[in-house]
């Protein structure tokens, strides 16, 4: 004999009546509160350690470290001169006015 489910998937009585049994320990479970370990100690232990390897704190500090990095090598370029770097916020200044005067005036 067999059962056609809701889903028109088809069934024999034995898989259907362990069907039926997967759903009411499901439904016990799941009413009882208590959740069952999905994993083993080992493996939570193993990803908690990994999350503490790539977590948020160890990116920061590894994203400042970059930065730091890269400010170095700018500065041992000579990427930090005064005279340029006055010359550039001059241009940055000048164009940032005329944008603004551009902006508030409609002509």
């Amino acid at each position: 004999m067999s059962v056609v489910s809701l889903s028109g998937k088809e069934f024999n009585a034995v898989e259907a009546a362990a069907k039926r049994e997967r759903i009411k320990q499901m439904l016990e479970s799941a009413r009882s509160g208590k959740p069952k370990a999905l994993t083993s100690k080992a493996s939570r232990a193993t990803s908690a350690i990994v999350s503490q390897l790539l977590g948020g704190k160890l990116r920061f500090v590894m994203g400042a470290l970059l930065l730091v990095g890269c400010l170095m090598w700018a500065n041992h370029n000579n990427l930090f001169d005064q005279a340029r770097l006055s010359e550039v916020s001059k241009t940055v200044a000048a164009s940032a006015t005329s944008l603004i005067v551009r902006t508030i005036s409609p002509n």
